[in-house]
């Protein structure tokens, strides 16, 4: 498969974990291309994702870990390896990324689970193989345009904004001489979706992960630099 890289990098800057989902359905052109990147874009072996047209009511336990309850999602995506495969955490973080930046450039939230959810719910809706595990889900659907009031709630007790600097996370390379960091985000494909900047609860904040890429930047062109499944 061919990353749509352009399309990727934009939505890096505007996606935000997102927890409260409305009842509008996805158009189905929309769901068939999340449903064709989940079925190609397998870059590591014994990793794949996979999106199910289920409700993942059943599969969520109730306050998910520090990040509140994931309610109202008409679908989700699970993140699926085989243990001992080499990366293979690494290989889920890479993979679900890029599911997730498609997600985001359709115009549809997320929210990476890797910990307070059920496994045996999912099961009920995908065979395994009998080495495999699942690692983590994303519910998938679409939110309201602005924050709900327990989406800023848990965020902020969440700490969500509060991460150390991607220096300590990964081992990228600084930029190279005579580049330079983007000085905001660009705003074009969240003003495409939404209307309203590329920012988070206020106009103040650049979200998470336009921050993490505006601090560090790999000088190796068309490269998607991701981490481990995490919940923000």
């Amino acid at each position: 498969m061919e990353i749509p890289a352009e399309l990727w990098y934009q939505a890096i800057f505007v996606r935000r974990s997102r927890r409260s989902f409305i009842d509008r359905l996805p158009e189905a052109e929309k769901l068939d291309r999340l449903e064709k990147v989940c079925r190609e874009f397998r870059p590591f072996a014994g990793v794949r994702a996979e999106f199910l047209r289920n409700s993942p009511e059943k599969v969520f336990k109730g306050i998910v870990g520090g990040y509140g309850k994931i309610t109202g999602a008409p679908y989700y995506v699970a993140f699926i390896g085989t243990p001992g495969s080499p990366n293979v955490e690494e290989g889920i973080g890479y993979t679900g990324e890029g599911v997730i930046l498609e997600a985001t450039a359709l115009g549809l939230g997320t929210c990476w689970v890797s910990g307070f959810f059920r496994p045996e719910a999912v099961k009920e809706h995908i065979a395994l193989a009998e080495n495999e595990r699942i690692y983590a889900v994303t519910p998938v659907g679409y939110t309201e345009k602005g924050f709900s009031v327990k989406e800023k709630f848990y965020e902020g007790a969440a700490r969500s904004l509060k991460k150390k600097p991607l220096r300590q996370l990964s081992r990228g390379r600084r930029l190279s001489p005579g580049r330079k960091r983007p000085s905001r985000p660009p705003a074009s494909l969240h003003q495409r979706q939404t209307g309203s900047p590329g920012y988070s609860l206020s106009e103040k904040k650049p979200s998470l992960s336009a921050w993490r890429a505006q601090k560090t930047a790999l000088d190796i062109p068309n490269v998607l630099i991701v981490g481990s499944p995490c919940s923000i």
